[in-house]
């Protein structure tokens, strides 16, 4: 009866040790998606590049030593000079992707040009 008992108790530590592991590897990733995320939309912003309402765009990044997917899509919003930009990045043809942010870029006006 004590041989079982052992035997369940092990089984199940197995079981848990794996399903530990498994989940740490997936929320590695998931963080490091979401850098490549941030880092895109710092791209953006250092480079003053405001995407056109509508577009899309994908491409991909190295970092921790695997190669990335990144989707960009800008939409409008009620200010025409405000863009709202939707990144997602995924692994392998993910088409939902591991992480996603949303962020806002202003379109900048020359000094001196007045505001309507």
């Amino acid at each position: 009866m004590a041989l079982v008992i052992i035997t369940l108790a092990l089984g199940s530590m197995i079981r848990a040790t794996g399903e530990a592991t498994a989940n740490e590897a997936y929320l590695q990733e998931k963080a490091i998606a979401s850098w490549v995320a941030s880092n895109r939309m710092a791209e953006l912003r250092i480079q003053n590049l405001v995407p056109r309402a509508g577009s899309r765009e994908t491409g991909s990044t190295e970092m921790a030593n695997n190669e990335w997917q990144w989707r960009q899509t800008a939409i409008a919003t009620p200010d025409p000079n405000i863009v709202r930009i939707e990144i997602t990045v995924g692994k392998d043809g993910d088409t939902e992707g591991l992480a996603s942010l949303t962020g806002f870029l202003g379109i900048q006006k020359p000094r001196g040009t007045a505001t309507q």
